[in-house]
């Protein structure tokens, strides 16, 4: 913030706002993995939810702003999630357990 600005401004997400929510999530998330670097895979994850996910569209998250300087500062996403019984037993494998640990291993 900047001494003529107190306070940040809180707004629906857009789409150019992709590279700093995605550095700032890299910095901060999964550092006992990252050794305290930069996490690519959460940058990169980021990126693809502000500018092209199926299932995420960039009014999705919330960004504070900071009003001098139009910067994205925190950011915080709230996807839409749309459960079915059939989608939630369903699996190519019928190993629940197993596809949830493949996909936690990734990041």
């Amino acid at each position: 913030m900047t001494p003529e600005s107190d306070s940040y401004v809180v707004r629906p997400g857009r789409a150019s706002d992709a590279v700093e929510p995605a550095r700032l999530h890299a910095s901060v998330q999964l550092q006992a993995v990252t050794g305290g670097q930069p996490h690519p895979g959460i940058a990169a994850w980021v990126e693809d939810l502000l500018d092209g996910h199926p299932s995420v569209v960039p009014d999705d998250f919330l960004v504070a702003e900071d009003p001098a300087t139009g910067r994205p500062v925190p950011s915080l996403v709230g996807p839409r999630q749309h459960w079915s019984p059939s989608a939630m037993w369903s699996s190519s494998s019928g190993r629940h357990d197993v596809e949830v640990r493949r996909f936690r291993s990734r990041y």
